[in-house]
Protein backbone atom coordinates (compact mmCIF):
# COMPACT_ATOMS: atom_id res chain seq x y z
CA UNK A 1 0.00 0.00 0.00
CA UNK A 2 1.24 3.61 -1.01
CA UNK A 3 1.76 5.69 1.77
CA UNK A 4 1.05 8.60 0.02
CA UNK A 5 -2.26 9.31 -1.78
CA UNK A 6 -2.60 10.11 -5.37
CA UNK A 7 -4.88 13.82 -6.50
CA UNK A 8 -7.07 10.96 -7.91
CA UNK A 9 -7.17 8.81 -5.28
CA UNK A 10 -8.22 11.76 -2.57
CA UNK A 11 -10.70 13.29 -5.61
CA UNK A 12 -12.38 10.11 -6.06
CA UNK A 13 -12.84 9.46 -2.57
CA UNK A 14 -14.64 12.80 -2.44
CA UNK A 15 -12.00 15.10 -0.86
CA UNK A 16 -11.65 18.39 -2.93
CA UNK A 17 -8.07 19.57 -4.03
CA UNK A 18 -7.50 23.50 -3.59
CA UNK A 19 -5.72 25.12 -6.68
CA UNK A 20 -4.12 28.58 -6.12
CA UNK A 21 -2.50 30.71 -8.66
CA UNK A 22 0.50 32.02 -7.56
CA UNK A 23 2.00 35.00 -9.60
CA UNK A 24 4.96 37.19 -7.87
CA UNK A 25 6.80 39.95 -8.21
CA UNK A 26 4.65 42.23 -10.26
CA UNK A 27 7.37 45.38 -10.16
CA UNK A 28 4.69 47.81 -10.74
CA UNK A 29 6.29 51.34 -11.97
CA UNK A 30 4.24 54.66 -12.45
CA UNK A 31 4.85 56.94 -15.23
CA UNK A 32 7.55 54.89 -16.75
CA UNK A 33 7.75 51.34 -17.62
CA UNK A 34 10.43 48.92 -15.43
CA UNK A 35 14.01 49.03 -17.34
CA UNK A 36 12.29 51.00 -20.14
CA UNK A 37 10.25 47.82 -21.50
CA UNK A 38 8.24 45.67 -18.54
CA UNK A 39 4.96 46.95 -17.53
CA UNK A 40 4.16 44.79 -14.45
CA UNK A 41 0.68 44.98 -14.31
CA UNK A 42 0.06 44.15 -17.72
CA UNK A 43 2.62 41.07 -17.50
CA UNK A 44 0.59 40.07 -14.45
CA UNK A 45 -2.66 39.71 -16.12
CA UNK A 46 -1.03 38.16 -19.14
CA UNK A 47 -0.06 35.37 -17.61
CA UNK A 48 -3.59 35.23 -15.52
CA UNK A 49 -4.85 35.06 -19.30
CA UNK A 50 -2.43 32.70 -20.08
CA UNK A 51 -3.93 30.62 -16.80
CA UNK A 52 -7.29 30.72 -18.02
CA UNK A 53 -6.54 29.32 -21.43
CA UNK A 54 -4.63 26.61 -19.86
CA UNK A 55 -8.12 25.55 -18.04
CA UNK A 56 -6.38 26.40 -14.82
CA UNK A 57 -9.37 27.25 -11.94
CA UNK A 58 -7.96 28.07 -9.06
CA UNK A 59 -10.02 28.75 -5.59
CA UNK A 60 -7.46 31.95 -4.76
CA UNK A 61 -5.29 33.44 -6.45
CA UNK A 62 -1.49 34.83 -4.54
CA UNK A 63 0.48 37.73 -5.42
CA UNK A 64 3.83 37.27 -3.74
CA UNK A 65 6.71 39.09 -3.83
CA UNK A 66 7.84 43.17 -4.69
CA UNK A 67 4.11 44.93 -5.68
CA UNK A 68 5.98 47.74 -6.66
CA UNK A 69 9.25 48.78 -7.64
CA UNK A 70 11.06 50.70 -4.85
CA UNK A 71 10.37 54.27 -5.32
CA UNK A 72 7.10 53.73 -6.95
CA UNK A 73 4.68 54.23 -4.32
CA UNK A 74 2.33 55.84 -6.98
CA UNK A 75 2.04 52.77 -8.77
CA UNK A 76 -0.32 51.14 -5.63
CA UNK A 77 -3.68 52.77 -7.09
CA UNK A 78 -2.74 50.69 -10.68
CA UNK A 79 -2.19 47.69 -8.59
CA UNK A 80 -5.24 48.11 -6.35
CA UNK A 81 -7.39 47.85 -9.86
CA UNK A 82 -5.59 45.24 -11.16
CA UNK A 83 -5.93 43.21 -8.15
CA UNK A 84 -9.58 44.35 -8.05
CA UNK A 85 -9.72 43.17 -11.42
CA UNK A 86 -8.21 39.69 -11.00
CA UNK A 87 -11.12 39.11 -8.27
CA UNK A 88 -13.64 40.16 -10.52
CA UNK A 89 -12.44 38.31 -13.29
CA UNK A 90 -11.64 34.88 -11.61
CA UNK A 91 -14.81 35.70 -8.84
CA UNK A 92 -12.06 34.31 -6.38
CA UNK A 93 -10.14 35.73 -3.40
CA UNK A 94 -6.64 37.48 -4.34
CA UNK A 95 -4.43 37.48 -1.64
CA UNK A 96 -1.24 39.30 -1.10
CA UNK A 97 2.20 38.33 0.61
CA UNK A 98 4.45 41.18 0.32
CA UNK A 99 8.21 41.43 0.60
CA UNK A 100 10.91 38.25 -0.76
Amino acid sequence: MNAVASSEELTSAGAHRTTVLHLSDVHATAGAQLYGTIDGITRMLAASDYARNAGVAPDAIVISGDLIERGNEAAYPAVRDALLELESAWGVPVLTVLGN
